[in-house]
């Protein structure tokens, strides 16, 4: 860009002053710039903005939504009858995922049900869940007996999906824009206002 106005002024007769002028109105972009990419770069500080800075919240995915408990219950296996004795001892809700806790003779035996789509390797895959072992030594056809009742019961069950969290942009990246805007508007005006006092002159 200097070279080009260099070029452009070499033609007319006293421009030396003229182009140093450009020049320097040149390099005040390029200042501004560089100004804005740094501030740009500037992680927001706790001090900076005098709020306390949490991280975006991560998207979770499916979640569970409120008021499915009494379902819930029944597709761990509340009332059903299960292999050796065992019984449903309880679930608990984690937003993200379920378990099931059964007490079996051999000892407490906990399951764990996520979405399939976040099903880990040598899970139990149904349509609505995937099933894994997560504790306990489970007796024989406990695992089968609880697969069976989720795929009776599941499909009354619908995951639920959050909105995707939008990220407001930071304090710098606003103050980077307006200093962009700052530095290309005075270098437009001073170079409109050098070319027009030039014709003047002329």
């Amino acid at each position: 860009m200097l070279e080009i106005s260099a070029v452009l002024l070499s033609g007319v007769p006293g421009s030396r002053n003229l182009r140093g002028m450009v020049i320097a109105a040149v390099l005040a972009t390029v200042l501004g710039v560089g100004m804005a990419l740094a501030e740009a770069a500037t992680p927001v500080t706790e001090q900076q903005t005098g709020q306390e800075q949490t991280p975006a919240k991560a998207y979770e995915g499916y979640v569970i939504a409120p008021g499915h408990e009494e379902l819930l219950a029944q597709i761990l296996g509340q009332g059903a009858t299960l292999p050796s004795t065992c019984v449903f001892d309880g679930g608990q809700v984690e937003k993200t995922a379920l378990k099931g806790t059964y007490k079996c003779p051999d000892g407490p035996v906990v399951f764990h049900l996520a979405h399939p789509d976040s099903a880990p390797v040598g899970a139990t895959v149904t349509k609505r869940f995937a099933i894994s072992l997560v504790s306990g030594s489970p007796p024989a056809g406990l695992a089968e007996a609880i697969a069976a009742n989720v795929r009776a019961k599941e499909l009354q069950f619908e995951w639920s999906v959050p909105p995707t969290p939008v990220i407001p942009l930071q304090p710098g990246e606003t103050g980077s824009v307006a200093w962009l805007a700052l530095f290309s508007g005075l270098t437009a005006v001073v170079l409109g206002w050098l070319l027009v006092r030039r014709r003047r002159t002329a």
